[in-house]
């Protein structure tokens, strides 16, 4: 009987992030050319792209092979998270670009901590509360009567007066 050939799911990155200014993509491009891809990119057991999705897509370009680490039993939340993270952390982003990223992670974990998404980010926290405070003066986000921080423990917010009595987490 013959064999049916599987067609594996297509990579797909877990979240889009800012593009690569093009000086940035040429010589990331032009380092693969010479060397291939060195370092493996990070995806999860679905073959979605957590960190690594130019490396990926220049490889393919080129017909090289692409190494890569499966990350398995993270949840949607966390693999976006480690996504920011990463990026955050590797990639030389401007001031606005870095504050979209953590605004990003606030939308979608408002309960969080500042200190906790600054954790999990590697940025301060200090910074984290200030886009957290544009977000809820813009009413992007509401402002929570509790926060959950990084040991699991759901603390009370810090009440501020302009935002008494709007609290909707």
């Amino acid at each position: 009987m013959p064999r049916t050939k599987t067609r594996r799911k297509p990579y797909q990155p877990i979240l889009r992030l800012p593009p690569l200014p093009p000086d940035e993509y040429e010589a990331l491009r032009s380092h693969i050319g010479v060397h291939g891809v060195l370092m493996p990119i990070l995806i999860d057991e679905h073959q979605q792209i957590i960190d690594g999705d130019h490396r990926k897509r220049i490889a393919t370009e080129f017909g090289y092979d692409c190494p890569e680490v499966v990350h398995e039993g993270l949840t949607e939340d966390e693999k976006r998270t480690l996504a920011r993270a990463m990026n955050l952390a590797r990639r030389q982003l401007g001031r606005e670009q870095k504050r979209q990223i953590i605004a990003d992670q606030l939308i979608e974990t408002p309960k969080r901590s500042s200190r906790w998404v600054g954790k999990m980010l590697g940025v301060s926290h200090p910074t984290v509360v200030s886009v957290r405070r544009e977000l809820e003066s813009s009413g992007k986000i509401y402002h929570c009567s509790s926060l959950e921080s990084s040991d699991g423990r759901t603390q009370p917010a810090r009440e501020r007066k302009s935002h008494q009595g709007s609290t909707r987490c």
